[in-house]
């Protein structure tokens, strides 16, 4: 078990890094030409998408958390009926 935390929260901690340079890329590239274009789009995307792969892998392998993967997938089934 503990090897499948290690694992889960180690590839967590490189995806977080690399959404920090998806992000980073977009934000300098849009400073630098002033306009916002695909190219752009396309690196904030990837960003936002490896931050919340990042977010699951941390959950998954963290133990005893107070999120779980559980909790939130509750929190948008009860939310579809506000």
């Amino acid at each position: 078990m503990k090897e499948k935390t290690d694992i889960s929260i180690l590839i967590g901690a490189i995806t977080v890094t690399a959404a920090l340079l998806a992000y980073s890329i977009a934000i300098i590239t849009e400073q630098i030409k002033r306009k916002i274009n695909y190219f752009i789009l396309f690196f904030l995307t990837l960003g936002v998408i490896l931050d919340l792969t990042a977010t699951l892998f941390m959950i998954y392998g963290s133990p005893k958390s107070a999120f779980t993967l559980h909790l939130l997938g509750n929190c948008f089934y009860y939310r579809r009926f506000d």
